[in-house]
C-alpha cells in the first residue's frame, strides 16, 4: 500500500504528466518563473 502511494506521489510531480497537474497550477508556476528568479526558485522548492 505504501509503495503505491510513493509512486503516485512521484507521478503527480512528473512534468510530463500534464493530466496530473492542473492547468491553473502550471500557469502559476510560469508566472512566478517570469516574475522573478526568486519567485521561480520558491515555487520550484514547493513542488
Amino acid at each position: 500500500m505504501e509503495n503505491k502511494k510513493e509512486s503516485a506521489k512521484k507521478e503527480s510531480t512528473h512534468p510530463k504528466l500534464k493530466t496530473e497537474r492542473p492547468l491553473a497550477e502550471k500557469d502559476e508556476f510560469r508566472e512566478a518563473q517570469i516574475r522573478t528568479k526568486k519567485g521561480y526558485e520558491k515555487v520550484k522548492r514547493d513542488k
